[in-house]
């Protein structure tokens, strides 16, 4: 009986979720409009025939090459790019949150802390803003959660493989996780199941370098190295900062608080986090977000704020789950005291990510 009635709560939290991700995406995104930038005009040029793929060049130079050849195939069967995209935007949006919820449970989060984790994602600018625009990262975010599901449920190494080729055809900074999943791997002592991994990217990569070297494409590694020293990595720390604490705030202040609370909470509560960061579903989220963030950075910088938080905010998801899983140990064994100090923290930063969330929609960004 009583696993019959966690079923239909089940079920019926899975379909409150989507209704509220329906509600969300009809009251904020006007049918059929997407944002246009840079990248989006670039797949849709991409997407109007293989030659054009191949051979074609952007206004300033750049082979459409550069770009993974996922969007530009799915799109050359619309006429309408931007309202297919409209669609596929809403149909993941609506995929990530119930992933983003199925993730958690997997996490061993309440149900109740679940749907938190799921609306906060929801509700948070920098990752909201990856569905308001023609750009690849919400089939990546999805093929992302996909992978992390799979490690969760112990999918076999082929799934793993195939999810990761996948995002790389999408983004090619799905390489990242082929290096994170075979880290994942290396570290659950599954040797093989890494060289599997390392091997496939590995080969993956050269046959797409082999293309673009074919096609003198700008993307070409060789092409494309001697352009990293306009980039800066700076941009990252402001992203990530951002994320807890006022963008109003300078980026040299926002450190020294982070490093502050950071410490202050290490110290007072460092066996609960120990104890946190050895469960097993824990470890996945965090080799998978660690690995993606630290190869990211390492290889490649950014030119400002904006990309700097559209790339990070992708494994957003995954750090919020680990810090209310910790968030979730610590007020199961600390005093009145430290429950209210954590309770006050998190209350103060849902305000601050609930009114910068409404700035976005209602008024100019700040």
């Amino acid at each position: 009986m009583q696993n019959r009635a966690s079923i239909v709560l089940e079920l019926l939290v899975s379909v409150s979720i989507i209704f509220l991700a329906v509600v969300i995406a009809v009251a904020f995104y006007p049918y059929g409009q997407l944002g246009l930038t840079y990248d989006s005009y670039d797949l849709m040029a991409a997407s109007k025939n293989l030659d054009t793929y191949l051979n074609g060049t952007n206004p300033y130079g750049y082979s459409y090459l550069v770009r993974a050849p996922l969007h530009p195939f799915v799109l050359s069967f619309f006429s309408d790019k931007t309202l297919a995209m409209w669609w596929i935007n809403l149909t993941c949006v609506l995929t990530s949150l119930f992933l983003i919820y199925s993730v958690a449970r997997l996490c061993n989060l309440s149900q109740s802390a679940s749907l938190g984790a799921m609306t906060v994602t929801g509700i948070f600018v920098p990752w909201l803003v990856n569905f308001e625009f023609l750009w690849t990262e919400p089939v990546f975010i999805v093929l992302v959660l996909l992978l992390s599901v799979a490690f969760l449920k112990k999918g076999n190494v082929l799934t793993v493989t195939v999810l990761c080729i996948a995002l790389f055809l999408t983004r090619k900074a799905g390489i990242f996780f082929f290096v994170a999943a075979a880290a994942l791997y290396l570290f659950e002592r599954k040797r093989i199941a890494a060289i599997t991994v390392l091997i496939s990217g590995t080969v993956v990569f050269l046959i797409w370098e082999w293309i673009e070297f074919t096609y003198h494409s700008t993307g070409y590694l060789a092409a494309w190295l001697p352009q990293l020293q306009v980039y800066e990595r700076i941009h990252y720390l402001d992203a990530a900062t951002s994320w807890f604490l006022p963008l109003r705030m300078s980026l040299p202040l926002r450190v020294v608080v982070m490093l502050l609370i950071v410490t202050i909470v290490f110290l007072n509560f460092r066996s609960q986090i120990f104890s946190s960061s050895r469960e097993r579903q824990n470890v996945v989220l965090l080799m998978l977000a660690g690995g993606y963030s630290i190869t990211l950075i390492a290889v490649r910088g950014t030119l400002d704020y904006e990309d700097g938080a559209r790339y990070l905010s992708i494994v957003f998801p995954f750090y919020l789950i680990l810090i209310i899983s910790v968030v979730a140990k610590i007020l199961e064994q600390s005093g009145k005291m430290q429950r209210i100090f954590i309770l006050s923290g998190t209350g103060l930063w849902l305000i601050y990510i609930s009114l910068r969330t409404v700035h976005h929609f209602f008024w100019p960004v700040v």
